[in-house]
């Protein structure tokens, strides 16, 4: 397979995606938090949080579904999957498209 040394570490194709596919996961995770949170956000009326969400949520859905499809190619330990999904059941803004993604 692929392998690159950079600054003395050898980075396979795999652990160059899973550190990819984590980073993406995590920040767009928290930027959703920290939107959802913010006092701008919660002073627009629920059709304009919507549309400002949508395009992040669709982001965030993608992401667990890919996630969830490098599990299933065992690919990603147990340990990384119960990280991922108490992300999504403790976090915040939960939709059922998400968790339906992560039952897949």
């Amino acid at each position: 397979g692929l392998v690159i040394v950079r600054g003395g570490k050898v980075l396979t194709f795999k652990r160059i995606l899973l550190g990819k596919c984590q980073s993406e996961f995590e920040s767009k995770f928290t930027l959703c938090s920290d939107m959802t949170n913010s006092e701008e956000y919660k002073a627009l009326p629920s059709d304009q949080q919507e549309d400002k969400m949508t395009p992040l949520r669709k982001r965030i859905l993608g992401i667990v579904v890919f996630i969830g499809e490098l599990y299933k190619k065992a690919l990603l330990n147990d340990k990384i999957m119960h990280t991922c999904v108490k992300m999504l059941v403790n976090g915040e803004p939960v939709v059922d498209a998400e968790i339906e993604a992560v039952c897949r």
